[in-house]
């Protein structure tokens, strides 16, 4: 009977000796999922800083493309008011070359006058 106890007592010392071994394993495991948590961790990190930072980036463009259409819609006006102010010159213009155009031939007709004149004085 002894010798059967020493078996059990063998057997459970081997599988005690297997238990340590998987806890072990189990440990170690563990460690390395750890690190790998770690690292995902790290990385998510990264991953929020870059976000956070293209963020940043697509407020910065899109307050520049609000101001941009701003400065376009300013200039637009500006154009606007100069087309406006180019018509009335336009205008005034077109005034003018008929003041002209009828002093011009008021001045041929004179001068066709004159003509007549001297020749009826020669």
């Amino acid at each position: 009977m002894d010798e059967k106890i020493l078996e059990l007592l063998q057997k459970m010392d081997s599988n005690i000796t297997e238990m340590k071994q998987d806890i072990n394993d189990l440990k170690i495991g563990q460690v390395e999922t750890n690190n790998r948590l770690d690292n995902m961790d790290k990385r998510f990190d990264s991953i929020e800083n870059r976000l956070d930072s293209i963020e940043k980036k697509q407020d910065i463009l899109y307050n520049q493309s609000i101001s941009t259409a701003e400065e376009m819609t300013s200039i637009k006006d500006n154009f606007d008011v100069v087309d406006i102010k180019l018509n009335a010159i336009e205008t005034r213009v077109i005034k003018i070359n008929r003041k002209l155009n009828g002093a011009t031939d008021q001045v041929a007709r004179n001068m066709e006058q004159l003509e007549e004149i001297k020749i009826k004085l020669q």
